[in-house]
Order: C-alpha cells, then structure tokens, then sequence
C-alpha cells in the first residue's frame, strides 16, 4: 500500500479485500451490535451490509447455540484474548448452517473492548462429512463388537501397532495400554507364540497373507481362541510397508467341535463294541463298517469292505433283493 494513500483509499482497499474474501467477516460495538458486515456476510444474511448495521449479532445464532456464543463473547470481554467457537447461523432461506467464529477483542489503552471483530468460515458440509465418517465408524465399531472382531495394522519400518476398539475388548486390555507386536506375543497361550513369530518373519521375507488360529490367554485366566488373518501391502520395490489385518473371537466354535469330535468318539467306541453289523454306505460304496460287519462278511479289513462296491458283498441270489430294498 502506498504511503501516500489518504485513510480514505486504505479504508477503501481494505473493504475491497474483506469483500473477496469468501467467508464473513465483521467488525461490532461492545455491545455486540454490528458496525459492518462484508459482501459474503451481507449475501448470507441476503439484506444489504449498510442494513444490517446496528443489527445484534445473536438474533441469527441458532437458539440452541446461543449460551455457548454469550460465554465465548463474555470470556473474550474479560481476557482481552481472541476466541473460537462454533455456531449454527441462519441463512436468508431460514436454514442454520454451521460455522466457526473467530473473534478478537479490540482494547483501549486502559484494556477496556471498545469494539470487536472477526471472520465466520462456513463449516457446515466439513460437519456433515465429519458426522458421517462418526456415523460408518460408530456402525463399524458396533459391528466389530457384535461379530467379536477387531482389526490392526503393523508398520515394520516404525514398528507402530494399531489396535481396533474392539480387540483391546476382545483381549481383555485396558484401551490406555499402547498396543505393540510384544505385547500381542505376550497376551499368546505360550505353545502359539512360536508361530506368530514365525508369521511375522515370515512377512518379512516376502510372504503377503496368512490365516491360523491362535488363544489368548486373558487376565482372569480363561483362554480365547482366534481366527487371525492380515495381508502385507508393499512398495513397488517390495518394501514391506504395512500389515493390516483381522482377529475374530471362535472359542464358541472351537468348543463346539471339540463337544463334535469326543461325541464322535464315543459314538466310535460304541460302534466298535456293539455285536450288531453296522455300515454307512454312499450309493454303492460303504464309508464306513464296524468290527461286528468286517466279522460278518469276513473282510480282512475296513478298507478291504471300502475298497469294494457294497452289492459285491451280498450273495448273488440275495442282490435283486437287496437292490430293490435300497431302492
């Protein structure tokens, strides 16, 4: 600016500048009236600047919000210290979109405010993006918890750990504790430490997934058991850059096929004993014989009765029969 401009033309420019900028800007009294309001203000609030002088800034701010724009004015009045906060502002079309103030005291020589002024960026569409990354995360972390998974990422070159909320949950840990590999090899049954070690060498030499099951040993005592997958992603120089993967809790499952398999077992142990000949067969073929049947028809062996179409095993006048009874 030159210095020989008059306070006219400074006064001028400056006008000019807060014009082009693209979000409101305003100068008020102490008592809160506005004394100018710039073009984007002025477009806004779709009145003239010149008529929205002398107007009290708060008429616009959403009831809802006002206590907290009193306070932050009050507590600018009183430190002499610039203030944000955020508001909800109506528009000419009646709406309210949000905003954030940004206002700063203007003090006399004794530190008393004699005036005020600020900008009020449009935050309205950056609150509703934010409010529905909340919302996805808020579904995501709900269904995390529901399906009893929680996911993670490793960073090798930083060796930073990242730790869902649900697998702090899942394991039993504070969501204070930093997570790290040392820790997660710790929380491990120790017969499965070996191989998660192992997996993570394993990435490192080139590996790019892997999936096993692994038990956790929480801090009451009892044993979870996880299905753990994760997927390396690289630089284009094969870099191992990050590891990012699942940990869901199957203990329910793993119970139920250990219940399946000694229920299995004893069912075998009772076939074995039983006197009766029994066999399962699948169209022509026997799957399975016990002792009593391997007995009967004088086979060496359950795969010698396996190994041989089922009719081969009943006598030649006895086959139609047989064939219609199966039928």
């Amino acid at each position: 600016m030159p210095p020989s401009s008059s306070p006219g033309d400074r006064e001028a420019l400056l006008r000019e500048l807060a014009d082009a900028i693209p979000q409101i800007v305003w100068m008020a009294g102490p008592d809160g009236d506005l004394t100018y309001v710039n073009a984007r203000g002025a477009e806004y609030a779709g009145r003239p600047s010149g008529e929205l002088n002398g107007q009290a800034w708060v008429e616009a701010i959403h009831p809802d919000d006002l206590p907290a724009a009193f306070a932050a004015r009050e507590e600018a009045v009183r430190s002499g210290a610039p203030r944000e906060f955020e508001f909800r502002l109506r528009r000419a079309d009646g709406t309210y979109r949000w905003h954030v103030s940004r206002q700063a005291p203007k003090l006399a020589a004794d530190g008393t405010v004699t005036a005020g002024f600020g900008t009020r960026p449009d935050i309205h569409d950056l609150k509703q993006a934010q409010q529905a990354l909340n919302d996805t995360d808020a579904r995501l972390r709900e269904a995390q918890r529901v399906a009893r998974l929680g996911s993670w990422s490793w960073e090798p070159a930083t060796d930073r750990v990242w730790w869902s909320g649900a697998l702090f949950e899942l394991f039993g840990v504070p969501p204070t504790v930093t997570p790290t590999f040392e820790g997660f090899v710790t929380l491990l049954h120790p017969d499965d430490r070996p191989r998660a070690i192992a997996r993570v060498e394993a990435m490192r030499a080139g590996a790019d997934e892997f999936a096993d099951d692994l038990r956790i040993v929480r801090a009451d005592g009892t044993l979870t058991w996880l299905h753990s997958r994760a997927r390396a992603t690289r630089d284009v120089d094969g870099t191992l850059r990050v590891v990012d993967g699942t940990d869901q809790d199957i203990t329910d499952r793993k119970h139920t096929e250990s219940a399946l398999q000694a229920s299995e077992q004893r069912y075998r142990r009772l076939m074995d004993v039983l006197p009766t000949a029994v066999m399962v067969q699948d169209g022509a073929r026997v799957v399975y014989c016990n002792p009593a049947f391997i007995r009967l028809v004088g086979a060496a062996s359950a795969d010698d009765v396996k190994a041989r179409p089922l009719f081969d095993w009943v006598h030649p006048d006895d086959q139609a029969l047989a064939r219609a009874r199966l039928a």
